[in-house]
């Protein structure tokens, strides 16, 4: 009986089909190569293992979560004295005999299961690069891109991840005054799901309405209670020490950490006497250890701008450190996103061991009874050159693509439960400074003018939000509460949502209702330059 597959050897893949299988075989080298010359925590540091097979797609760990000793009193403490036998009011005393505490333990079953992600190169035909000028240079710089591609996937891969065992341990803190309470409180932490994007394509956090105009800025009041929580809870985690005290990595952009200190005059000379590198285990590079952190830099870290706010959360978007919006002679040229740079929220993280392990399932190319299958997807993917037959358009095999897979499966460790990282925020401006005889400030805290008109384009009914360039700079930043005021005497109360171009501000709204009109042309039409809106500072 036919099973309708055809079994004719045209429309069969063998091992000499491809002519650009051994090119495939150098994506390693390429791969390697530049991840010695561009070390990764998040590539390098994280445990990797491989996913025992045939146990189905999912599987389930036992954590062992520890034991509580005592912690208060001597109550249980009995004093020693020689045995004697019970006489009157006297209950004697028996020093052969014992009253221990019991003392248990806890264990948590998780279930992991497994994630897939592929990508090719562009399709191509071998006989079109016979004749292309440096045709072995162009093919060399696609397996280039194509592991540039690879290293990409594993350290976005990782870093989400990681955030993700933090967000759902339920230790992911919005950066504010008594952020500490996110241990029991979960009205000052964030949520984020790698998995869900916006319309346009875009992650995104959310977190509580109140907490805008509250985030702060770096500074080492949450960033040491973090560190005293840590090294009780979790002294084992660390990556390092340092006189005694565990040291854990606090991944965030070096520059921003710069700032803090250069604002802080005590601060500025007490990091100089730091200890000034130390090689942290298990990751060949060193680290400048600061009052119990190794500073770790983090050149794609995670970062938000604020899209709206509907009264009771906050939905900030995610700004990519990369675009491609520039055409080429072939394509479009990648370059660094300028928004990315001024973006003013970020996600800083505590890196510590044992918090998550990446595994991959190992090849299976022989079953027996004669079922032999190709490689299965590597840490690196196992890119193949893939070249179907096609009687019309691939007759000779000779039109094809480079192709990818990945697999991995992310297993909790036992220090997955306090995953921890941060929302703060950045101060990403660029300030003006002059000679001496130029003293002064440019920032006024009193009512605001328009130096330009709105037009409709500044003016978001959908997430009510409107930028606006003022006639000088406001004294408040990010998170600020204003009041708008148009030219009719309406008012809308707000928050500063992008200060980064200042004096041309973006503001959000958690109700437009209060302006003179509810369109976003006749609100752009009512503030003007010449009239009297204005923006105050609360």
């Amino acid at each position: 009986m036919s099973t309708g597959v055809n079994l004719d050897l045209n429309n069969r893949l063998v091992p000499g089909d491809g002519k650009l299988i051994q090119m495939a075989e150098h994506f390693d080298q390429f791969i390697m190569a530049h991840e010695l010359a561009n070390p990764s925590v998040w590539r390098d540091r994280l445990p990797k293992g491989v996913y025992e097979l045939f146990n189905g797609t999912s599987q389930k760990t036992n954590i062992f979560r520890g034991t509580l000793g005592p912690q208060q009193g001597l109550s249980e403490w009995t004093s020693i004295e020689p045995s004697r036998k019970p006489s009157g009011n006297d209950p004697g005393s028996d020093y052969c005999s014992y009253n221990p505490q019991t003392y248990t333990w806890g264990i948590e079953t998780v279930t992991f299961s497994g994630l897939r992600t592929s990508w090719r190169s562009p399709v191509f035909c071998v006989n079109d690069l016979k004749f292309v000028d440096q045709a072995k240079t162009q093919l060399g710089l696609i397996i280039k891109a194509g592991s540039r591609v690879v290293d990409d996937v594993k350290e976005v891969f990782n870093r989400e991840q990681y955030v993700k065992a933090a967000v759902d341990a339920g230790k992911a803190i919005v950066f504010v005054d008594g952020g500490i309470d996110y241990i029991d409180n979960s009205a000052v932490r964030f949520s984020y799901d790698p998995f869900l994007k916006d319309a346009n394509g875009d992650t995104y956090l959310t977190f509580a309405s109140n907490l805008l105009p509250k985030i702060s800025a770096l500074n080492w009041s949450l960033l040491d209670s973090i560190r005293v929580y840590l090294a009780d809870e979790a002294p084992d985690a660390a990556i390092g020490s340092d006189s005694g005290m565990p040291v854990y990595g606090l991944m965030i952009d070096l520059m921003d950490f710069e700032k803090m200190v250069y604002k802080d005059a005590e601060l500025r000379e007490d990091f100089r006497y730091a200890r000034p590198q130390q090689l942290i285990t298990g990751f060949n590079m060193g680290f400048k250890v600061y009052r119990g952190f190794a500073l770790m830099h983090d050149p794609r870290q995670m970062r938000f701008k604020i899209k709206s706010d509907n009264g009771t959360s906050v939905t900030a978007t995610r700004v990519v450190p990369r675009r491609a919006t520039k055409a080429g002679t072939v394509g479009y040229i990648p370059e660094t996103n300028p928004d990315y740079i001024s973006a003013e929220l970020a996600i800083g993280i505590i890196f510590m061991n044992d918090v998550i392990q990446v595994l991959v399932p190992p090849s299976v190319n022989n079953m027996g009874s004669g079922m032999v299958f190709g490689p299965a997807p590597g840490y690196n993917g196992e890119w193949t050159w893939i070249n179907e037959y096609d009687r019309e358009y691939n007759p000779l095999k000779e039109v094809g693509y480079f192709f990818a897979r990945f697999e991995y499966f992310v297993k909790p460790l036992i220090y997955s439960n306090i995953a921890t990282v941060f929302l703060y925020r950045r101060c990403p401006q660029v300030l003006s400074s002059g000679c001496l005889v130029e003293a002064g400030s440019d920032t006024d805290g009193s009512d605001v003018g328009l130096a330009v008109n709105a037009a409709e384009a500044d003016v978001d009914t959908t997430n009510n939000t409107i930028t606006l360039t003022l006639v000088s700079k406001l004294t408040g930043g990010l998170g600020d509460a204003i009041t708008l005021t148009d030219d009719v005497g309406g008012s809308a109360s707000g928050n500063i949502a992008d200060a980064s171009a200042a004096p041309t501000y973006t503001f959000v709204f958690s109700s437009l209702s209060g302006l003179t009109e509810s369109t976003a042309s006749a609100i752009a039409a009512d503030l003007t330059a010449a009239g009297s809106s204005k923006v105050s500072v609360a």
